[in-house]
């Protein structure tokens, strides 16, 4: 949720360019839900909606971020965002470049990740907004 902004962002500036934009559920269910159990129970089945919206779109956007002082983050959540889009033959798109020191490096590298650069050079309509997409 520290990137909220840039979701926000994001979804502004692709929709005036006439994108349809997918989000996740912008819940930090750790702080909403009192018992672990449930806070997983929700985030599992908003998951699979979120896992469904990836199945409709052209392609996604990771919203790579600085996040606790780790330059173009991408988490566990994010990387498995992407290695859904990649089984599903979608485009993947990082907002900045590759992390440099990623555990996920390689494999974003195989799967074709490429950054964003200019709204008009693809010709995908719509894109899923991941944690970060």
């Amino acid at each position: 949720m520290q990137v909220l902004p840039q979701f926000i962002y994001w979804r502004h500036k692709l929709t005036q360019q006439g994108f349809h934009v997918y989000l996740p559920a912008l819940v930090n269910y750790r702080e909403r839900y009192r018992s672990e159990r449930q806070a997983l129970r929700v985030k599992r089945r908003e998951n699979r909606k979120h896992f469904r919206k990836i199945r409709k779109s052209d392609a996604i956007l990771v919203l790579n971020y600085p996040v606790r002082g780790v330059p173009n983050y991408i988490g566990g959540s994010t990387f498995a965002e992407i290695a859904v889009a990649f089984s599903m033959d979608k485009k993947i798109f990082l907002a900045n470049p590759i992390p440099g020191r990623s555990i996920f490096k390689e494999e974003l590298q195989a799967w074709g990740v490429e950054r964003w650069y200019n709204l008009n050079r693809t010709r995908t309509r719509k894109l899923v907004n991941g944690k970060a997409l």
